[in-house]
């Protein structure tokens, strides 16, 4: 994993997909200015959208989460956001590794 923030890492991507920040705006339900601020550092963005960002970008959640400089292309979209599937993946590795919430 590369020491680029995310947020710079999605402007070099956007910037290389020839996207403006207001067309990551509109597609994302955000104004420019917050995709400014996300992009220099100065906020986050929200966990169910980094989905629909990567996939903005071409790019493979893996790949737009490790900030891959070279990545592959996109074979398949990334699947939505599921806070469900989330849940369910967190039980199950807390089942798995026999751990409690707590130690979770």
């Amino acid at each position: 994993m590369s020491q680029e923030s995310l947020g710079s890492y999605v402007m070099t991507r956007r910037k290389a997909s020839s996207l403006k920040q207001s067309d990551l705006a509109n597609a994302l339900g955000y104004t420019s200015q917050a995709i400014s601020k996300f992009e220099s550092g100065e906020s986050q963005i929200a966990l169910e959208v980094l989905p629909k960002l990567a996939n903005l970008l071409s790019l493979s959640l893996d790949d737009l989460l490790t900030h891959n400089p070279n990545p592959e292309p996109l074979r398949a979209k990334n699947p939505d956001f599921s806070l469900t599937q989330v849940k369910a993946n967190l039980i199950a590795l807390r089942a798995n590794a026999l751990l409690s919430q707590e130690q979770e």
